[in-house]
């Protein structure tokens, strides 16, 4: 899962500097087809979680009769984790000399 948004995978979209998410998309068909096409596309899915090796939030976003591509399910799960990861910063206490690891990283040499 981690591969699928870190590794050139399907929702590469979704990618933080600061947050690692790990994920997966689908598509859930609609059994039948009707007159109205538009209302009939398949639905598109991503569930993930983050972070990717010691999770604290998951999020599954389901948008009905979207088709399939990450155009539509990836926006609103991004969302989510922005304001997530936003408030993660805000609360998390500084290092000595004023680095957050959070943003730097687990070696705040290496930015």
């Amino acid at each position: 899962m981690w591969g699928v948004v870190n590794g050139g995978g399907t929702a590469g979209s979704i990618q933080m500097p600061d947050l690692e998410i790990a994920g997966k998309t689908g598509t859930a068909q609609v059994a039948e087809v009707g007159k109205d096409v538009g209302k009939n596309k398949d639905h598109a899915w991503f569930v993930s979680f983050a972070p990717a090796y010691k999770p604290e939030i998951a999020v599954i976003a389901l948008i009905e009769n979207s088709g399939f591509g990450g155009c539509t399910r990836h926006p609103p799960s991004r969302a989510i984790y922005e304001t997530v990861s936003c408030k993660r910063v805000r609360q998390r206490p500084r290092r000595p000399g004023g680095l957050n690891p959070l943003i730097y990283g687990r070696n705040p040499r290496k930015t």
